[in-house]
C-alpha cells in the first residue's frame, strides 16, 4: 500500500531535501534511514557531527532520532539541553526545507524549548504539517510557519515541549 503523501513527494519542489527524500523513498526502511541520515548529514554537516539520524523524511512528516552518546551528555549524564533543542530544530527544519519552493531557503525565526524532565534513552523528534500547510508553503517564495514538533524519549514521554517558527525567503534576499 502506498503512502497517501506519495503524490506530494512526487510534486515536491526541486530543492536538496526534496531530492534526498525522493531518491530514497523506494528503499527498504533500514537502508532508507541509513542513506537519509548520510545525505542529510552531508547537506547539513552539524547534523552528522551531532549524530542525528533521519528515520522519516516525507513532505508531511519528519522523524529525527538521537541515541544517547557521551558526546551529547551534560554534566549530570543526561542529554544536553542544546542536543534536545537541536533535535527539535532539525526535524522542523527538514519538514519546512523540503517544501520551500526552489530558489527559497528556510530560516529559523524563533526557538522556544521548555524542559519538562530528564530525557531517557533514544530520543525522537516528530514534525508534522497538514497537506494544506505544505501546499501553502510551496505556493509562495516567502512566508512564515509555526512547525509543530513532539520530542519523546524511550519511555514515550515528552522531556521537552518545543515551539519553532520558521520563515522562508528567496536566496538572494538571504544573501546567498
Amino acid at each position: 500500500m502506498s503512502d497517501p503523501t506519495d503524490d506530494l513527494l512526487a510534486r515536491a519542489p526541486d530543492n536538496v531535501f526534496a531530492r534526498i527524500a525522493r531518491r530514497h523513498a523506494g528503499r527498504s526502511p533500514e537502508e532508507r534511514q541509513r542513506l537519509l541520515s548520510q545525505d542529510v548529514g552531508e547537506a547539513i554537516p552539524f547534523v552528522g557531527t551531532a549524530g542525528l539520524g533521519v528515520e522519516v523524511l516525507r513532505p508531511t512528516r519528519v522523524v529525527v532520532r538521537l541515541a544517547p552518546e557521551r558526546a551529547t551528555q551534560n554534566h549530570i549524564g543526561g542529554v544536553h539541553a542544546a542536543a534536545l533543542a537541536l533535535l527539535a530544530e532539525t526535524a522542523t527544519g527538514l519538514i519546512v526545507a523540503q517544501n520551500v519552493p526552489a530558489g527559497s531557503v528556510p530560516v529559523l525565526r524563533s526557538l522556544g524549548v521548555d524542559f519538562q524532565r530528564r530525557a531517557e534513552g533514544v530520543l525522537r523528534a516528530t514534525a508534522q504539517l497538514a497537506v494544506d500547510e505544505v501546499e501553502r508553503i510551496r505556493a509562495r517564495p516567502i512566508g512564515k510557519v509555526e512547525a509543530p514538533v513532539s520530542v519523546t524519549d524511550a519511555s514515550s514521554e515528552a522531556p521537552v515541549e518545543a515551539t519553532l517558527r520558521w520563515a522562508w525567503l528567496p536566496e538572494h534576499k538571504a544573501g546567498l
